[in-house]
């Protein structure tokens, strides 16, 4: 569900986070069965690949409005029926996002999403206990993928972080499998303003045969205010990119 700046062509979407607030308990349906109690913050993650985030969903009844946490501050509308939750979420890019998914306790599970345009994967969510500070919203985007270069013929692997206020200091790749690291770049060329990538990119492969997935994906982020932490992703596929 991300922009794609780097290549405009994502390797495998991975896990991301999803969040939701908001007041409005769990109200009964038809038939006195009650609706889950989903109002709240919620961490969501789509497929393995990364470029999570945070929502914060307002319940009133079987009737869901939400919007993102982090970065943007998208808006969204939805539904829960008994434990199955729906969600439509218009992006700016005027792509459609239709999820589905099943709540059990504090967890969702089963999701399935389709976007306009034909593509589709899954996600899940796990309930998040505060508001989600900048530094939680940095590390939830961090998004990993791999591409593969018709005009030289390689694939190759990248990373991609928001961070709109500037909390990092350094940001560092690896890939199982390749040797050393790759550091990333805030800012790059002045074109993608607020964003650490990879650059240059990483070459995993040559030729007309493809890596070996899942190629796993180590970020390290150095945090201005000395912390460091390592964010793991795994990509399962590749992209196209000319």
């Amino acid at each position: 569900m991300r922009k794609g700046i780097v290549c405009a062509v994502v390797c495998l979407m991975v896990t991301i986070g999803l969040v939701a607030c908001g007041g409005g308990g769990g109200s009964s349906s038809g038939g006195g069965t009650s609706n889950a109690d989903v109002g709240g913050y919620w961490a969501v993650y789509f497929d393995s690949a990364g470029d999570g985030n945070y929502w914060n969903l307002t319940q009133n009844g079987g009737t869901l409005t939400g919007q993102y946490s982090c970065l943007g501050k998208e808006s969204f509308t939805g539904t829960i029926n008994n434990n199955t939750i729906t969600i439509s979420w218009q992006r700016p890019s005027s792509v459609t996002l239709t999820m589905t998914g099943t709540v059990s306790g504090s967890n969702i599970q089963n999701g399935t999403y389709t976007a306009t345009g034909g593509s589709s994967g899954t996600w899940s969510a796990v309930k998040h206990s505060a508001v989600p500070t900048e530094k939680e919203c940095v590390i939830q985007t961090a998004y990993a993928f791999c591409t593969y270069m018709t005009s030289t013929n390689k694939y190759y692997a990248g990373f991609e972080v928001d961070d709109p206020t500037a909390l990092v200091q350094t940001a560092n790749m690896s890939v199982s499998g390749i040797a050393g690291s790759a550091a990333l770049t805030y800012n790059l060329g002045g074109t993608n303003p607020g964003v650490w990538l990879v650059s240059p990119l990483v070459l995993v492969s040559s030729g007309a045969m493809p890596p070996t997935f899942p190629l796993n994906y180590t970020l390290q982020l150095n945090f201005k205010d000395s912390t460091t932490i390592d964010v793991f992703r795994t990509v399962t596929s590749y992209g196209t990119t000319f």
